[in-house]
């Protein structure tokens, strides 16, 4: 309830309750997500200006969004990218969503792909998986150059996805073995 106004924390109240039972009116909920009308009020652990601020600071580091969903530097962040995939698809059916105009246009702006595609690139472009293969192939070949050895550590600071790759190499390789 919100004691400043309780009449008014009743009418909002009613409004989520609407929209949760499938009774609130088309144009009244595009009014309410128009000024970013919160729907769900126990959004996961984190306010939406939060997450918000790490996906910056995360493209900021990365220059892209595309943030794997077994992001080993920061796990939280993967899983609410893949989160906010599925809240995109809900709200694509009209369904209870934490996403609005607003937001969508917001992630857009930041270059965030609703659809996780088959591979992303270093420079976090989604693309397909031999074109990723090739590409982790260049890095690890300059990685080499640099350092004498090809064993970049999971998660390697400078480049996550890179250390990540070869220890999947590795892996593939072992079971191709057995």
């Amino acid at each position: 309830m919100y004691p400043l106004d309780p009449q008014l924390g009743r009418w909002v109240n009613t409004q989520r309750y609407k929209n949760n039972t499938r009774s609130l009116n088309a144009a009244k909920k595009a009014q309410l997500q128009s000024i970013d009308f919160e729907w769900n009020l126990r959004e996961p652990n984190r306010s939406w200006k939060k997450w918000h601020k790490e996906l910056l600071a995360y493209k900021s580091q990365h220059g892209h969004v595309n943030v794997p969903q077994r992001c080993k530097t920061n796990k939280a962040l993967g899983a609410f990218v893949s989160n906010l995939r599925s809240e995109y698809r809900k709200y694509s059916k009209g369904q209870n969503s934490f996403l609005n105009p607003n937001r969508i246009r917001i992630l857009e702006d930041l270059g965030f792909h609703w659809v996780a595609r088959k591979g992303v690139s270093a420079n976090g472009d989604a693309t397909d998986k031999v074109e990723v293969w090739h590409g982790r192939l260049t890095e690890l070949k300059e990685y080499k150059e640099k350092f004498g050895d090809c064993n970049v550590p999971k998660g390697w600071g400078e480049n996550p996805c890179l250390g990540d790759w070869v220890d999947k190499q590795r892996q593939v390789c072992f079971m191709d073995m057995l």
